[in-house]
Order: C-alpha cells, then sequence, then structure tokens
C-alpha cells in the first residue's frame, strides 16, 4: 500500500536542503506513538520506505512537490495517513511546508517493473561483489545472510 504526500513549501530554497534523513524523521516522529514505535530501535527491516522529492529542482515558495510512502504493511499506511491528517503542516530541516494527502491506495504493476536502485553487497572486507568477478550463488547467499541479520 502507498500514499502519496504533496508538499507545497512556504519560501524558496535549494532542493540539497531536503535530505531523505529529514523525511525519515518525520514519518519516525509520526509513528512516534503507535505500536510502530519499537521497530525503530530494533535491528531488522523497518516495513516501509519512502521515494525521493521530485520533481528534483529548487524549492520554490507555492510550487508543489511530492513523495511517496509505501509499505506491504497496509495498517501502517493507514496510521501514517491518520496521523498525518492531524497535522496542520510539516517541518523537514527547518523548512515548513503545507501539504496535501493522498488517499492510502494499491498500486498493481501489469507488467514487470525494474528499478534503478543498485544493491551492494560486500563479499569480503573492501570487495564488493560483481557480476563480472563473482557467481550469481554468491550474491544470493550474500543477500540472504544479510537479511537473516535484519530478523
Amino acid at each position: 500500500m502507498r500514499i502519496k504526500i504533496s508538499i507545497i513549501p512556504k519560501e524558496n530554497f535549494l532542493f540539497s536542503e531536503i535530505r531523505q534523513d529529514h523525511i525519515q524523521g518525520v514519518i519516525w516522529n509520526l509513528l512516534k506513538d503507535s505500536e510502530y514505535s519499537l521497530l525503530h530501535d530494533k535491528p531488522k527491516f523497518k516495513y516501509f520506505c519512502f521515494s525521493e522529492i521530485f520533481p528534483p529542482t529548487d524549492f520554490k515558495e507555492g510550487v508543489e512537490k511530492a513523495f511517496f510512502i509505501s509499505s506491504p504493511d497496509k495498517f501502517l499506511i493507514k496510521v501514517l495517513h491518520k496521523k498525518f491528517k492531524e497535522l496542520d503542516e510539516i517541518k523537514l530541516s527547518c523548512y515548513s511546508f503545507e501539504f496535501k494527502l493522498s488517499k492510502p491506495f494499491d498500486l498493481k504493476f501489469k507488467k514487470r517493473w525494474i528499478t534503478g536502485s543498485p544493491i551492494v553487497l560486500q563479499v569480503e572486507r573492501n570487495i564488493y561483489w560483481s557480476k563480472k568477478y563473482h557467481p550469481l550463488d554468491l550474491f544470493l547467499r550474500r543477500l540472504k545472510e544479510n537479511a537473516l541479520k535484519k530478523i
């Protein structure tokens, strides 16, 4: 399930002044008083992810941008939706934004969807997996080992 957050800055500033950890901070602050607050300090998968802010241009007062939050846990998205609805504005870094909130929605893909995000796995100290030099089974084994560490 996903939710789209459209943000409208109240002043002009550079795109680089808002980092991913600012968005992550807003999400964790909204989850603070919910059953999901315990996930924050556990060394395991967090069950949500979020997109970059788009379009990736400098922020102009009154010009809308957006980002998505997604999770396989539908209830987590519903909790975030409810918490966002209680706010008048959000702060990212030191900047205030008005925002518009979408209803939670599922996105069904009709075709195979390929992302552009790389997966980097360490094979040995300072040696990283490369399709050119390492077998696929090594990649899959390391991927499984990393995932099991987070359980």
